[in-house]
This record gives structure tokens, C-alpha cells and sequence, in this order.
């Protein structure tokens, strides 16, 4: 007789697998259910606790399936779905879906991909979103409109945050408003009724135009805005409305053209931007946001919004050229972060009137704790002497309160050696031939006083510039394919400090656990 396979108890208790399966991806929780009666039930809840997608009729009909089953008892354990329902999913199969979702108790979030078509397609879904009363979280990530309008109007769950995408397959829902109800779809007013629980707010494609009323609702809680693809920005109204925000993350559309240096408006962004500063300096004005932590976004939008107050953290996820810098040195004179985070050309280092040795001199950099900068340099800087700027960097760093401190260089695009015609390298890949390399000329100054730069002494000179400092990276990658090179200063009292504390923490609690066992 064939001799049976014999499978070996699992060395993990059963409340190990439940806490993996929390953290394990649907395949691994499917395969615990089916390892014992308990975790039928417990990695069941612990994938249904994760967000499930659904797109068409087979996946959602497996899925009510998979709840139906345990006695029913899986209903109440669905949190976070996210409905994406194809063309030629049944009206059938949805009003099943629908029935169901009366039974999901403690649904917290949903996402509808296609919020207009998914609602013109499946009406039935909106009487029963507007019904439930548990949902916390909303966001509607594509085609907001008329339907999803109304759908806000009727539903019944205190949301705590809302994400709402305007942008559609016929371009920007609220593009076709007339500019004379536009003020009733900004965010203040349309979302009113969430005033007093709303937390979160993104908003995506919303145009409010230039023409806002003072509104009258506030929201107290909120803590997060987001706003991308927008227009100029009016700030009054947010500042209003939610008074303790702590984070913003502001990106307008593409279509302002920031980085083309030909298209940019300038003069434009100045007067919106005091524009901006007037409406709070106002005696009937809001004033500013007193407790903003966190700016996320590109220069131009902190410009634009014209924060006339201090932001402790700020990071810039655009590069920043020489035509910025005059914007730069605006916005950190209100700002004074202590934690700055920012990329540039080389200009944010060698500008020699507006660059970073000047602004870390001046009041904006008076509270600067943690300074995190990359600089990719270019042809157009291969004529300069990098090690003097670093050095001279490294004396307004002085200025500051500084405790830790990023800088990387790149350096590889430095190399003035000309690239090989176009046209020449085409033809002769038609023709299967390999063209010999550029000839390299002479190392520029720029490439030669990197190369020769000391990055050691450089770190070392900066703890003994900057007392405060406990930490710092410099990493510098080039010229002329020569790699990273990479210094690293710690501040040795402070990580004796630090063991000084720890050793004093364990003998505490070796005196607790013997005092324990005394008794």
C-alpha cells in the first residue's frame, strides 16, 4: 500500500497566522483559509479588510460568493471597495451587488473609478450609496459630474474625507458651467454638509474661478487639502472655511506651462500672487493659516497661493531654475520652514545674488533645522569653480539652526564634449555601422575642481562650521563617469548622548523586573 502523505503541524500558533494574514496579499489569505476552521473565518475578515476591486460579472458574482458563505457572517466584514464596472457587466448581476451592499455594515470606503458613467449605466447604485450610512470615505477618481453631484446631495454617511476627479472622457465637467453658477461647485459650499466631520479633501480638475463669495461655512477639522489640475488659486475662501489646516498639496494643470521659460507668465504670477497676499492682509480679510505643518507641491503653486505665514515643513517636486529664484526667495521670507526639501540647477547653488548662499543668510532660513538638496549641474556651468560656492555654502549654513543636512550633486551632464550628429548616428545604424566615439576634450573647470574636490575635509568642515549639526550626506556623481562619491558626518556626543539614555532605560527596567521578582 502506498504510503500517505503526511503534512506536518504548522510551527506558527494560530494567532501568528492571523496577524500575517493582515499583512499578506488575497492569494496567501485564500490559501490560510483553507488551513483550519479558524482561520476560515479569521484570514477571511483579513482580506475582506483589505480593498477588493470590482470590474466584471464573473469576479463579482465569486464575490458575493466568498460572502455569502461562513453563514453569511463575511458581510459585515467588507471595508474598502472599489467599483469599476465594465461595459456588459448585467444589470442582473449589479442589482444582486446592490441587494447585498445593505448587508455590508461597516463598509468604511469607496471608490467609484467612473462616477457619471458608472452611475448613468447602473442607476441603482446611487439610491444605494445615498442609503448607506457607514461609509467614512468617498473618492470618485474619474468623471464627476451631474450625477455625482446629485449622488452628494442625497447621501446620508458623515464622511470624513473626499476625493473628487472632475476630469471626464469629454474633458472637464465643470468646464461647461456657466461662469455664473461656477461658485456652486467649489468645494466650500458643495460640501457643506460634511462641514463638521470632514477631515480630508482632494480635489482634481476643479476650477472656482476668479469670482468667489465670502461663504460662510467653515470646517473645522479638516486637515488635508489637495488640489491638482486646478486653476489659479484664490486663497481667501480655504483659509475661511478651514481654518486649522495643517498639510496642502497644490498642482495646477499642465497647461500653465511652468517649465517652458517661453511661455511662462511671470508677471502674471506676481500680480495673482499679491492679489492673494491682499485678500488676507484685508481688515475684513481671514488672515493665514496659523497652523500649517506641511506644503507639498511645485514653487510656482506656494508662490501663487501667497502663504503670508510660517509653514514647518515644505517640499518642492519641481526643479528649480534660475528664472525661480527671485520666487524662492518670496516665499521662504514668509515661510521660514524648519525642514526644506528641494532640487535645482545649478543656478540654486552658483547664482552668486539669489542662489542658497544668499537665502540660507537671510531671515527665511532663520529656523532651518533640516536642509535636504539636489543639484544637477550642466554644460552651461562647466566655466565655475564648484569648490569655492561649496565652501561658501557651507558659511551660510553657519547661519542657521541646522541639524541635518542632504546635498547631492550630480555632476555627470557637466561634459562639454560635443554629442555626435544625429543624422550621423541614424545612417549608420541603417547601415549597420558603428560610429567611433566623440573625442573628449579637456576637463572643464567646473569637472576639475570636483574632481579634486576634498569631499572628506567638506564634511568634516561643516560639523565643525555648524555646532548644532548631527547628521549629513554629501554625495557628489560625476564628471566624466567617475561615480558617486560619498561623505557621511555624525555627531559623536550626540550618539553618546543617545547610548547614554538607552544603557539608563534598560538598567531601569532591569531594576523593575528584579523588583518584580522579589515580590
Amino acid at each position: 500500500m502506498a504510503a500517505q502523505a503526511t503534512h506536518p503541524s504548522p510551527r506558527l500558533n494560530l494567532d501568528i497566522l492571523r496577524e500575517i494574514a493582515l499583512y499578506a496579499d488575497r492569494a496567501t489569505c485564500m490559501a490560510l483559509i483553507q488551513c483550519c476552521r479558524y482561520l476560515y473565518h479569521e484570514a477571511a475578515k483579513a482580506t475582506l479588510s483589505k480593498c477588493v476591486p470590482l470590474r466584471k460579472d464573473e469576479r463579482i458574482i465569486k464575490f458575493l460568493e466568498f460572502l455569502s458563505a461562513d453563514n453569511g457572517s463575511r458581510f459585515r466584514y467588507v471595508r474598502d471597495l472599489c467599483l469599476d464596472f465594465k461595459y456588459g457587466t448585467t444589470n442582473d448581476t449589479v442589482d444582486s451587488f446592490v441587494d447585498s451592499m445593505s448587508r455590508m455594515a461597516r463598509l468604511e470606503r469607496l471608490q467609484l473609478c467612473v462616477g457619471d458613467t458608472l452611475l448613468k449605466n447602473y442607476p441603482m447604485l446611487a439610491d444605494a450609496i445615498a442609503k448607506a450610512t457607514c461609509l467614512r470615505h468617498l473618492n470618485i477618481s474619474y468623471c464627476v459630474g451631474r450625477l455625482t453631484f446629485a449622488l452628494l446631495q442625497s447621501m446620508q454617511s458623515h464622511l470624513i474625507s473626499i476625493r473628487l476627479n472632475w476630469r471626464g472622457f469629454d474633458g472637464v465637467y465643470v468646464d461647461s458651467v456657466s461662469p455664473d453658477h461656477l461658485s456652486e461647485y467649489h468645494p466650500v459650499p458643495l460640501l457643506a454638509k460634511w462641514a463638521s466631520t470632514l477631515e480630508e479633501l482632494g480635489c482634481q480638475a476643479w476650477r472656482t474661478g476668479l469670482d468667489v463669495p465670502a461663504f460662510t461655512q467653515v470646517y473645522p477639522k479638516l486637515r488635508l487639502l489637495e488640489i491638482t489640475g486646478g486653476d489659479f488659486p484664490l486663497v481667501a475662501p480655504y483659509i475661511r472655511a478651514f481654518p486649522n489646516l495643517k498639510q496642502i498639496y497644490y498642482a495646477m494643470d499642465d497647461r500653465d506651462d511652468w517649465d517652458d521659460p517661453c511661455k511662462t507668465d511671470l508677471e502674471g504670477f506676481r500680480a495673482h500672487r499679491k492679489l492673494n497676499i491682499r485678500a488676507q492682509l484685508a481688515p475684513d480679510g481671514p488672515g493665514t493659516w496659523q497652523n500649517l505643518q506641511q506644503f507639498s507641491g511645485m514653487l510656482i503653486h506656494l508662490y501663487l497661493i501667497g502663504h503670508t505665514g510660517r509653514i514647518s515643513s515644505i517640499k518642492f517636486s519641481s526643479c528649480i531654475e534660475a528664472r525661480h529664484l527671485d520666487m524662492l526667495g518670496s516665499v521662504l521670507s514668509y515661510a521660514q520652514p524648519r525642514h526644506l526639501t528641494m532640487k535645482g540647477s545649478g543656478a540654486l547653488l552658483l547664482d552668486p545674488e539669489r542662489g542658497l548662499s544668499v537665502l540660507l543668510r537671510q531671515p527665511g532660513a532663520a529656523r532651518l533645522e533640516s536642509l535636504v538638496v539636489r543639484i544637477d549641474l550642466a554644460k552651461r556651468d562647466n566655466e565655475v569653480d564648484i569648490g569655492s560656492f561649496l565652501h561658501d555654502f557651507v558659511f551660510s549654513l553657519s547661519c542657521c539652526p541646522l541639524r541635518r543636512l542632504e546635498l547631492r550633486i550630480l555632476a555627470d551632464r557637466l561634459d562639454p564634449t560635443p554629442c555626435l550628429p544625429s543624422l550621423d548616428v541614424i545612417s549608420a545604424m541603417l547601415e549597420g555601422r558603428t560610429l567611433p566615439p566623440a573625442l573628449p576634450v579637456p576637463l572643464a573647470l567646473a569637472e576639475q575642481t570636483l574632481l579634486d574636490f576634498d569631499i572628506t575635509a567638506f564634511v568634516r568642515a561643516l560639523g565643525e562650521a555648524i555646532p548644532p549639526l548631527e547628521d549629513a550626506i554629501v554625495q557628489i556623481n560625476g564628471p566624466r563617469g567617475a561615480g558617486w562619491r560619498e561623505a557621511v558626518f555624525a555627531n559623536e556626543e550626540e550618539e553618546e548622548g543617545e547610548e547614554e539614555e538607552e544603557e539608563e532605560e534598560e538598567e531601569e527596567e532591569e531594576e523593575e523586573e528584579e523588583e518584580e521578582t522579589c515580590l
